[in-house]
């Protein structure tokens, strides 16, 4: 399966607008907040060859391209999540369709459940909190 963070960006949209069950919202706001950090890293990346940066302290510029490293790795870790979140329903999915005959198979399913719905929400929740991580750099 080819990964959704390798798509072009028409038919990942195409493929949020559509009955496919996934990509969905975990993978949309791992999207969108890996974007918002390439928008704030172009920014940093605009401002370190700026005269008043240069004019600043090697103390100041550090802490500013520190930010910039810091905003870099928020934004691998949304990326990470496009794929993870699809990746995490398709397993819940898969768990919702296995056997239950016996009752060693419903509690075997029970458990798949529970496991794959603690990670379906776990993801979201990561790109949630990488998105406040973001928060303070943006100011």
């Amino acid at each position: 399966m080819s990964k959704l963070i390798d798509k072009k960006l028409a038919d990942y949209i195409n493929d949020v607008d559509s009955s496919l069950p996934a990509p969905g919202g975990g993978s949309v706001m791992g999207a969108v907040g890996s974007l918002a950090c390439a928008l704030a890293g172009m920014v940093g990346h605009l401002t370190v060859n700026k005269k008043k940066f240069l004019e600043l302290s090697q103390q100041e510029q550090d802490n500013f391209n520190k930010a910039i490293e810091n905003i870099r790795n928020i934004k691998s870790r949304l990326m990470d999540i496009v794929d993870k979140d699809a990746e995490s329903f398709n397993a819940f999915m898969e768990a919702m369709k296995l056997p239950k005959n016996t009752d060693e198979e419903k509690a075997k399913r029970k458990t798949a459940i529970s496991d794959a719905a603690k990670k379906a929400i776990d993801i979201p929740f990561s790109a949630l909190k990488s998105c406040y991580e973001l928060m303070p750099f943006l100011k």
